[in-house]
Order: structure tokens, then C-alpha cells, then sequence
């Protein structure tokens, strides 16, 4: 009697072709996927640094402006609480800033005047609008005498000085026109004027 044994089915080449296959395969994903992974998380840490560095600008952009906001806040102080007249103008002629002692002497309230013309409001005697001048011709005024006119239209005598008003590259912003009445000085020349002559 002879006994069958069952035959066992060796693999095939064509089998382990696609195995090798599959394996590789999944040997290339893993590898990528792993790859991806580092990826990923470089892209995490560079994102939380450029983070880190936004908030740092922020902060430091905040603070700059809470600097110059204070800086402003001192400036205007200074201005509002100067004796002498004050007058900004821009590159166009229109008034920017107009101080309460610049309001005392001429007359205008400060919303009469600001951003409105400078030349509509405030001639010297000669009729020329003198920080116009400054911003055409670029010629500042040292110290100097002219009549402002009020706004009863009475004249009024000043002594001013004026500047070109420019930005850190020297760009052009405007001018400034410092002055004060000096309706009282002349009042006493003339008086003692008044007095040599009849001494006389």
C-alpha cells in the first residue's frame, strides 16, 4: 500500500517578485513618511520662532509708538503752554498747528485757522505772506520785525523768526513761524520818543 503525501506548492517567482515589491514599497513610504515627518516638524519650529520674532517686532513697535505718542503729548504741552505765538504750516501753505498764544495775538480761534490757508489769514505789512516765502525760497528769518494784522483788523506788531520744517532724509515738511506782540515796546519807544523831543 502506498501512502499519498500531499505536494507542497513552492512559491513562485512571479509571488516573490511582487512580495520584494510591496516591500520595497512600503520600505520607500515609511522612509518618506518619516522624512515628512522631520518636515513637519521643522516647519513647526520655524513657525513658532517666526512667531516668537513677530510678537517681539510687535512689542517693540508698540512701545515705539507709545514713545513717540508721548513725545507728541510733550511737544503739543510745550506749544499750548509757550507766551509766544506759534504757526505750522505744510508744503501746500495750509496752517497745522496754531497755539493758544498765537490765537491771543492775532485774534483767531484756532478752528478759524487750522487747514485753511495761512496766506488768507496773516500778512506782514508789506503784504507778503512771510512763511509762503520761507517755503518757496527756503530763506529762514532769524529774528525780525513785521505787523500782523488782527482779526478786527487793527495792526499788529510783532518780532518773529521762522524755520523750514524737515524730516531725518531732509525732506521738506512745512514751516514754522515763532512770534511776539510787541504792541507794548513800541509804545514805550514812541512815548520816550514823545518825551526827548518835548525835553528837547
Amino acid at each position: 500500500m502506498t501512502s499519498s503525501m500531499p505536494n507542497k506548492k513552492q512559491p513562485s517567482s512571479e509571488a516573490s517578485e511582487v512580495f520584494g515589491t510591496l516591500q520595497k514599497a512600503f520600505y520607500d513610504f515609511q522612509e518618506r513618511a518619516e522624512k515628512l515627518s522631520v518636515a513637519y516638524s521643522n516647519m513647526q519650529r520655524d513657525f513658532k520662532n517666526i512667531n516668537m520674532e513677530l510678537d517681539a517686532k510687535n512689542a517693540e513697535l508698540a512701545e515705539s509708538l507709545k514713545k513717540q505718542a508721548e513725545i507728541q503729548v510733550y511737544l503739543n504741552s510745550i506749544l499750548e503752554s509757550m507766551n509766544n505765538g506759534v504757526i505750522g504750516i505744510d508744503t501746500r501753505g495750509n496752517v497745522t498747528h496754531f497755539n493758544p498764544a498765537a490765537a491771543e495775538i492775532t485774534g483767531f480761534v484756532p478752528k478759524e485757522v487750522l487747514k485753511r490757508s495761512y496766506e488768507r489769514f496773516f500778512k506782514n505789512s508789506s503784504g507778503h505772506p512771510t512763511l509762503l516765502d520761507v517755503l518757496e525760497n527756503g530763506k529762514e528769518h532769524k529774528g525780525d520785525e513785521k505787523v500782523l494784522w488782527h482779526k478786527d483788523k487793527r495792526p499788529v506788531p510783532v518780532w518773529f523768526q521762522t524755520a523750514l520744517l524737515k524730516d531725518p532724509r531732509g525732506k521738506t515738511l512745512g514751516a514754522v513761524e515763532i512770534f511776539s506782540d510787541i504792541s507794548r515796546i513800541k509804545s514805550l519807544e514812541e512815548q520816550m520818543q514823545h518825551t526827548k523831543t518835548m525835553a528837547a
